[in-house]
Formats: C-alpha cells, structure tokens, sequence
C-alpha cells in the first residue's frame, strides 16, 4: 500500500509514526520494518521503524529511528545516536535530503524534508508488500528512461512505442522559469514546473524550449515541494508551523 502518490499535494509522516497524506485519510504504521521514502535512479532514501520503550508513555512505541540516505556511490546513515544538529545531503542537483534529531516520545531521526528535481523517481512511503516501493531487503529493479540529451527534443509514441492510449500536446516553456521542486513522482514531471524541463518520458528540454509530452497523466501542474516530517502525535492535533506551510503551497506528493 503506497501512502503518499504524485496525485496528492503533500503528505507528513509523524514520529509515532502516523502517516496524514492529505487526501482525508490518516494511517498508522503497526509494525516495524525498512521503507523507501524515495526510490529513484539518481538516489535513494529509505526509514527504518523499530519500537522501543518509552518510559514517559510506559509502553512500547514506533519511531523512525534510522534513516539511510544512498547517491550512487555515497551512503549515510543517520541515527538517533549519530545526529545532534540538522543535516542536509545534496545528490548531484537532482535530489536534497534534510534530517535533524527528533525527541518526542523518544530519540528519534526526523525528515524534515526530501526534495525531488528528478523524473525517474519510484517512491512514496510504502508500506508491508507495498509494490511500487519494495521493502529493502527484497530485489529493487528500477527501469531509466530512454536516455536523450537533445536541447530541442521532442518525444512521439511512435518513437518510444508507450504502451498506452497517448494523447500528445504542446506546451511553451517560459524562458524564466522559476527554479522549484517536485518530488515523489513515478515517471512524469510537469514542465513548468522545472529550471531545466523533463518530459514525461525523461527527454530534458532547454528553457524557452517547446515540450511535447506523451502520455503524461500528470501534464497539470502539482505541487512543487515534497515535505516529510516525523514528529511525535498520536492525532491531528500536533501539526506545526511545516504544515501550515505547505497548505499555504499552490499544491502536490510523498
């Protein structure tokens, strides 16, 4: 079961963890277990949950207690123990991952946001036999886009034979093009939203640049940022100043 899809502005998952995806529905993690929070050809981050005890609650509870970033050859793990200040990890311009410590109701490793320039991403928090994002200990096969680097590219069906109904259109790339994030999308980027635009089928395009997209389910414009924070609640009532935030958005996914 995905939780958090290119189809929803924004989702949170709270220390507890409790996952609110935005879309009037709030889950609960029930067990413990390795999850990508984004799974992509450019790089990788996954949460582990583990329970511990908590002596304040006196019971047993769920917390993100690691978090293991991966950008092709360069791997961090951040831990309870190992984090004491925010840190932020940057992935070759395609991808940033910031954590800091989280103390409620126990020590914990807090996402305070992932954010995704990418156009090949397969993530979003997944959960037990969740398909589209493997837990870590099975076999994750990722498939790139055909590879095209042409500035004046543009994409056809009959080129890339999509195995779906198409529907072509052109859109005009303004030649300013405000920089902005998108992230825990599967294979489709809206063109405006990008500094350097990607189609739908991963061709990148110049600015001021014609784009015609195949196939694009997510052609509208969706959010520009991707958000995760994991703080300590058991229900609505502890969202803070993040969240308010990324309502005040022109809203999209985790």
């Amino acid at each position: 079961m995905t939780f958090c899809q290119t189809s929803q502005s924004s989702c949170q998952i709270q220390s507890d963890p409790w996952v609110n995806t935005f879309s009037s529905t709030t889950t609960e993690f029930n067990q413990t277990g390795t999850y990508y929070a984004i799974n992509s050809v450019e790089f990788q981050v996954q949460i582990v949950v583990g329970q511990h005890f908590s002596s304040n609650l006196d019971k047993d509870v769920l917390v993100v207690d690691q978090v293991l970033y991966t950008c092709g050859t360069n791997a961090v793990t951040f831990t309870t123990a190992s984090i004491s200040s925010t840190q932020s990890l940057s992935c070759a311009g395609v991808g940033t991952l910031v954590v800091e410590p989280g103390y409620d109701p126990i020590p914990n490793v807090n996402i305070q946001q992932i954010l995704y320039l990418g156009s090949q991403g397969i993530g979003g928090i997944c959960y037990g036999a969740g398909s589209s994002c493997p837990v870590s200990s099975s076999t994750v096969t990722t498939t790139a886009q055909p590879a095209a680097t042409d500035p004046t590219a543009t994409v056809s069906s009959a080129s890339y034979n999509i195995p779906v109904a198409v529907t072509t259109t052109t859109t005009p790339v303004p030649a300013a093009v405000v920089p902005s994030v998108i992230s825990c999308i599967t294979s489709a980027s809206p063109a405006a939203n990008l500094p350097s635009v990607v189609s739908s089928t991963g061709v990148h395009v110049a600015q001021g640049t014609a784009v015609t997209t195949v196939g694009n389910p997510y052609a509208a414009p969706i959010s520009n940022t991707y958000r995760t924070n994991l703080y300590a609640s058991g229900a609505f009532g502890s969202f803070d100043a993040s969240f308010l935030f990324l309502l005040a958005l022109p809203f999209f996914a985790f």
